[in-house]
């Protein structure tokens, strides 16, 4: 037996009793051990060396979901709508997406993941959906549960993502306030929901590079088409696994 794929995530900060608590939500790593791979969670400010190892050891990269990322990044400024920022993890993930890019290593982008993979291409973000976009659908569903399906998602039939999931049509649970203006130049738009939010992205000729703006990692229980994307995301990882 050949050994899993290790799928590296940078860690989210929370501030739990008076002091920040660095850790991945552990949905994320179910997901990942059930399809066969080996999460593993990296320090958010790591040194060169820390970097380079990481580099040598990351078959995959998981971009998990989180706070807003700092407007600073796709060169404008912080809307005082924006939620909580984390600098070091918007630079550490970053840095990560572009070795993933460069060795073609597989790629995963959720929620923030998908927004951290448009700003890392060179696209940009609504800050706030309901003040910038529209309020046809309310995008941010935490109050009713993160496995709570808040609206429909219609994805192209051509895409990575429904060779895998085999459906073009289906109800996603939503979680943010904000979402991708510009699409980056190269990225293609595979799903949108019914407001013409885009909804997922895929990157042309890459190993596997898939973006969604819902969360499947929640969804895997009751929806087996989401364990297949995180089997389909392990297995590209195994490509590149020694």
């Amino acid at each position: 037996m050949g050994k899993s794929p290790i799928i590296i995530s940078a860690r989210e900060k929370w501030f739990v009793k008076n002091r920040n608590i660095l850790a991945i939500n552990e949905r994320y790593v179910e997901a990942i051990t059930k399809a066969g791979g080996f999460s593993l969670s990296v320090n958010n400010l790591p040194n060169a060396e820390e970097l380079s190892s990481i580099e040598e050891i990351m078959d995959g990269l998981l971009l998990t979901g989180g706070d807003d990322i700092n407007a600073t990044c796709y060169g404008e400024t912080c809307s005082t709508l924006a939620n909580n920022t984390d600098n070091e993890r918007d630079k550490i993930e970053l840095l990560l997406l572009k070795v993933a890019i460069e060795k073609n290593i597989a790629v995963l982008g959720i929620c923030r993941g998908l927004q951290i993979i448009n700003i890392g291409l060179g696209g940009t973000l609504h800050q706030d959906l309901y003040s910038e976009w529209s309020q046809k659908i309310q995008h941010n569903n935490s109050e009713k549960g993160r496995d709570y399906l808040a609206h429909s998602v219609e994805l192209d039939r051509t895409s990575k993502l429904f060779s895998i999931i085999d459906k073009d049509e289906f109800l996603v649970n939503s979680l943010h306030h904000q979402g991708i203006e510009q699409l980056s130049e190269g990225l293609i738009a595979s799903a949108v929901a019914e407001d013409g939010l885009i909804e997922a992205v895929e990157l042309p000729n890459h190993n596997f590079f898939i973006g969604v703006q819902w969360h499947p990692e929640e969804l895997t229980s009751n929806n087996p088409q989401w364990l297949k994307l995180f089997e389909a995301f392990i297995t590209a990882a195994s490509k590149t696994s020694g």
